[in-house]
């Protein structure tokens, strides 16, 4: 089993970040979409919450969106250049 800090906890999420029961929700139905598709999988701690965590796939499919969030980043710093603000 993974290491606890690469886990996910879900009810930890919303303590203090000004979501709601709908956020809620919402939220829960993404996560189960995203179980059912192989990106995350679902634990029950001992303390009876939900925890989260990536699984090949899932790190697989966000190591190429950061890659693509760096290259936009990159071109966009070079189509700068020389501007002033």
């Amino acid at each position: 089993m993974n290491n606890e800090k690469d886990f996910l906890d879900f009810a930890g999420i919303f303590n203090g970040s000004g979501f709601d029961d709908s956020d809620k929700e919402g939220l829960g139905e993404e996560l189960l979409n995203m179980v059912k598709e192989g990106i995350v999988e679902q634990y029950i701690g001992e303390d009876g919450q939900f925890y989260f965590s990536l699984t090949n796939r899932g790190g697989e499919i966000a190591k190429n969106l950061l890659d693509k969030l760096k290259d936009e980043d990159s071109e966009d710093s070079e189509d700068n250049e020389g501007e002033s603000i």
